[in-house]
């Protein structure tokens, strides 16, 4: 992929350089036209209707992330790649094969008050509803053109087992005409690198200088994910601290829940471009609502341990609150589940399992020729010094990760040539391009609260935190 040869730019890249006349769709996939929009144009936010200061909230942040991950699909498609319109697209007999980038999103609007493929629908031209929408188990599928290249924007509803059964639909549609597949939306993460505790060291939180904190507005970008409910857990006899390892093992045990899953991985290619691109991007720091969220959270976390963390969140050279950044596959990944957990136990879990699935995909083929030639141009083009632990993951906690993945996983053992040859299990890097874009919403509201310390060794969590 080409680099960005303009400088960096800035969140205003997508209404600078939409072409003339994108449409909006007339909310039935119609192809409205327009002037090129901004990504928060007055026409997307006019429309959102909460209905209560906490649904405000929690829509801001959500739609503060969803446009991090927009310019990041944009400004690869923008200035990464060449044009591949084709006046052919709305005939399926005549697109050219592997030329469809799916994008798909999770929420209709059910959560936030905002379908997640809104800010993206607004970008693109030549919009249209997918002619085989009444044959797709999907909330929505929309076709058009992304800086002149055929996408298809798919909502697939909420949970594995819907973006499982959308994604498989639009394989049997479309299987041999699909470049690429990505899947963006938002996500809860640890609040740091490592986590703050760790239930084998429970003396001491982790120290605020050495860790990496999480923000809002963080993406990670991995082609890895893991079911976080791939495990055995048994009722604890006395917990008193949030210090205590959660009471859960045996993950990925195939013999307990059969094959594929628990673990999933695809071929890097495409979460290398899009860290290639994100290194070419400035990004603003969170200012207003959103920081004051974020200095209250990392507060009442440095008040009730000890450690200043708050600090760390402010950089002179920015002029304050640190930006947004980018954590690659590496670092982060997806554990997948329904159930909406909360506490330091269950975030440990995560890290464990977030660490054991980037360690198990770069065990395979792909790890082994990435530290051969860590200087090629092959992938994947991150590579692991050493094994990834609990102590240095970065968990996220999202619901559709392993659903579309695990369709991808099966259609290469069962389907093969039926959906456009998509590789095998012996060689990652013939795999099906695709990855997972996730963006930090979460961690300060839903699935971690602050910590207190009141005795050695014990820690107990903040019973009342704002929304």
């Amino acid at each position: 992929m080409a680099m960005l040869a303009s400088g960096k730019p800035s969140y205003s890249a997508l209404s600078i350089d939409t072409p003339t006349g994108a449409g909006e769709g007339d909310g039935e996939g119609g192809s409205g036209r327009r002037g090129a929009p901004t990504l928060a144009s007055p026409s997307l936010l006019g429309r959102l209707t909460p209905r209560s200061t906490s649904g405000r909230t929690l829509m801001m942040v959500g739609v503060s992330c969803l446009m991090g991950c927009v310019v990041m699909v944009g400004v690869l498609y923008a200035f990464g790649r060449p044009s591949s319109m084709s006046p052919a697209y709305n005939a399926p007999g005549l697109i050219e094969p592997k030329s469809i980038s799916v994008i798909l999103t999770a929420d209709p609007g059910d959560m936030i008050g905002l379908s997640e493929r809104s800010i993206i629908q607004e970008v693109l031209s030549e919009v249209e509803t997918d002619p085989n929408k009444d044959h797709l188990l999907c909330a929505e599928s929309l076709r058009g053109l992304l800086f002149g290249h055929p996408v298809l924007l798919v909502t697939t509803g909420i949970g594995h087992d819907r973006a499982a059964l959308c994604l498989s639909g639009i394989l049997d549609y479309y299987g041999p005409y699909v470049k690429e597949i990505m899947f963006i939306g938002t996500g809860g993460f640890s609040p740091a690198a490592g986590g703050i505790l760790n239930s084998d060291s429970c003396d001491e939180p982790a120290p605020a200088k050495d860790i990496e904190i999480a923000l809002l507005g963080d993406l990670c970008v991995s082609p890895f994910a893991t079911n976080w409910d791939c495990q055995k857990c048994v009722w604890p006899e006395e917990v008193d601290s949030a210090c205590t390892a959660a009471p859960c093992s045996a993950h990925s045990r195939w013999d307990l829940f059969g094959d594929f899953a628990c673990t999933y991985f695809t071929s890097t290619e495409l979460a290398d471009e899009f860290i290639a691109v994100s290194h070419n991007l400035k990004v603003n720091a969170e200012t207003g609502e959103l920081a004051d969220r974020m200095r209250n959270f990392w507060g009442k976390m440095s008040n009730g341990t000890g450690e200043d963390y708050l600090s760390h969140l402010y950089l002179p050279e920015e002029g304050g609150m640190g930006a947004p950044k980018v954590w690659d596959y590496t670092q982060c990944a997806e554990a997948t589940s329904n159930t909406f957990w909360v506490g330091n136990p269950y975030d440990e879990l995560a890290r464990g399992y977030v660490a054991y699935t980037i360690n198990d995909a770069f065990s395979h083929d792909m790890g082994r020729a990435a530290k051969q030639n860590p200087s090629s141009h092959e992938f994947p083009r991150q590579f692991l010094e050493a094994n990834v632990t609990k102590t240095s993951a970065l968990g996220v906690s999202a619901m559709e990760g392993t659903g579309w993945m695990s369709v991808l996983t099966m259609g290469e053992k069962y389907v093969g040539d039926r959906w456009g040859s998509m590789g095998n299990d012996d060689d990652a890097n013939t795999k099906t391009n695709a990855t997972n874009i996730r963006h930090l919403r979460q961690s300060t509201t839903i699935h971690y609260h602050p910590l207190n310390h009141p005795t050695p060794a014990k820690y107990l969590s903040y019973k009342h935190i704002p929304s």
